[in-house]
């Protein structure tokens, strides 16, 4: 498991691939249950997020395994899967944790409703690095032109983003 961890750790810093960790289940299956746990302890620390249903915590981690399910599916690389969602969960545990101190920085802007563009900065700037970590991971799985990479993992984002959407928000009202 230490091995584990210093390969996904060099993903991260871009000196590994995939292919450099075990085809494990039992790997990604600890890797989507801490993703959900960072997931939990940032929704403990924004008391804006409390009347989120929980459900909306596991959606980001059960979609992107789902849609790196389907891109790997697409391009016909079913046996890359293990390794390419594990990477992916390891990064974004990774991510998550990193960003989780500059989140909780912001929730007194959020309530306040005042947002001053530099304090997103480091948010701003690890989301594009999550993106490029990611689409390497993807691209290694696939062996497509990074273009195609960065495209879809944005896309992948952006239907979880919708989709996460639509299944938390609140009703509209009546008209």
């Amino acid at each position: 498991m230490n091995s584990t961890l210093k390969i996904i750790f060099n993903i991260f810093r871009l000196k590994g691939e995939p292919s450099d960790l075990p085809a494990s289940p039992m790997a990604m299956g600890i890797a989507l249950m801490l993703v959900c746990v960072i997931q939990l302890l940032q929704r403990s620390l924004n008391p804006v997020d409390q009347n989120m249903p929980v459900i909306a915590l596991f959606l980001p981690a059960v979609f992107s395994i789902l849609w790196c399910w389907f891109v790997l599916r697409l391009f016909s690389k079913n046996a890359r899967f293990i390794q390419t969602a594990t990477a992916l969960l390891g990064v974004g545990c990774i991510l998550d944790l990193l960003a989780t101190p500059f989140i909780v920085a912001l929730l007194p802007e959020l309530g306040n409703k005042k947002i001053v563009p530099i304090s997103m900065l480091p948010l701003v700037v690890l989301g594009i690095y999550g993106i490029y970590v990611n689409a390497r991971i993807l691209r290694a799985a696939i062996d497509r032109p990074m273009f195609q990479s960065v495209m879809l993992i944005i896309s992948g984002e952006m239907i979880g983003g919708l989709l996460a959407l639509s299944l938390v928000a609140a009703p509209s009202a009546p008209m």
